[in-house]
């Protein structure tokens, strides 16, 4: 995975009118990240694994007001922050039916923080032919491995340019590195 600094992405210009998300310490640069990629791509279908309140959901609409955004959790009833024309969805992201939604041009990745799921979500992603990809929690090494095996074992690794974000502003992964917890893909 290539790395790429923070303020390579995340540009004054780019951050115009953009919704920061303060939820937990490292938020608003992850999701500064995640504003600026959308800004640059204007993706017009995202997928979300993992809704949890919604405030990905309301970034991802902040920025891009004409998509179609779907959002997955595994938990009914999440996502009070997310805007009224979300699409929120209940399932399993390891046995869920992402077929039913395609196509999906953009996937944001922040679900269970484990291997085995971050793994089966991006083999699920690259099924799906999506141009980008995006994740939450590369920081921790097991999603980070999951990624790059995955598009490994897929025989997706040379479709795809990927890219872990570093030097934020401020230091804040747990994991004593100076990176953001963000990572993407980018179809070729």
């Amino acid at each position: 995975m290539k790395k790429i600094n923070y303020n390579e992405i995340v540009t004054p210009e780019k951050m115009e009118g953009a919704f920061i998300n303060q939820e937990f310490v490292g938020f608003p640069e992850d999701y500064s990240v995640i504003h600026c990629l959308l800004k640059e791509w204007d993706p017009k279908n995202i997928f979300e694994i993992g809704t949890n309140v919604g405030n990905g959901c309301r970034v991802m609409r902040n920025v891009c007001p004409n998509a179609k955004i779907v959002s997955l959790d595994i938990v009914p009833g999440v996502g009070h922050h997310c805007p009224a024309d979300i699409v929120k969805v209940v399932g399993d992201s390891l046995t869920y039916n992402y077929t039913e939604h395609y196509p999906i041009d953009c996937w944001f990745i922040d679900g269970e923080h484990v291997y085995n799921n971050a793994y089966v979500e991006t083999t699920k992603a690259l099924e799906s032919g999506a141009k980008y990809i995006i994740y939450h929690d590369a920081d921790i090494k097991d999603i980070y491995n999951a990624i790059v095996d995955s598009f490994t074992h897929n025989g997706k690794i040379e479709d795809y340019d990927l890219y872990q974000v570093v030097n934020p502003p401020v230091p804040y992964s747990p994991y004593g590195e100076n990176v953001t917890r963000i990572a993407y893909a980018i179809k070729k």
